[in-house]
């Protein structure tokens, strides 16, 4: 396969590519962070909190794919939604997921199990925060 060209950052975790070797129709795709989530963006956020985590990943996505030399998607699949695909992600070989837990916005998931619950701040009472 020919080399993929990042078009944009829809949220932390998802990142819309072209594969220019393919039909013009089937050449973008949306391609999914494999063993990663991040916190949702906009309404479908559960709080404040995670609208804020959010936009923290998504500036941490865009900035590490602006500055990076170097992206490859790795051990390519489709999701298990079927309409994105699901890939390693490397900029200059190091790993997206593994920076995006790193940098607390993101934690490592691998599409089985609860989602992570970003609305609950360790760092406060140990109580989930409340708010929408």
């Amino acid at each position: 396969m020919g080399p993929w060209k990042v078009l944009d950052v829809i949220d932390g975790d998802t990142i819309r590519a072209r594969l220019e070797t393919l039909p013009p129709a089937l050449a973008e795709i949306h391609i999914r962070v494999r063993g990663v989530d991040t916190p949702e963006r906009g309404a479908k956020a559960h709080c404040e909190r995670e609208r804020s985590l959010a936009d923290q990943a998504l500036a941490v996505t865009r900035e590490q794919l602006r500055r990076a030399r170097h992206v490859e998607f790795r051990n390519l699949e489709w999701d298990k939604y079927g309409g994105r695909v699901l890939a390693d992600v490397m900029v200059d070989n190091q790993s997206l997921a593994a920076l995006l837990v790193a940098r607390g916005v993101g934690q490592i998931y691998f599409g089985q199990g609860p989602r992570p619950n970003w609305c609950f701040d360790p760092a406060q009472t140990g109580r989930p925060r409340q708010g929408a």
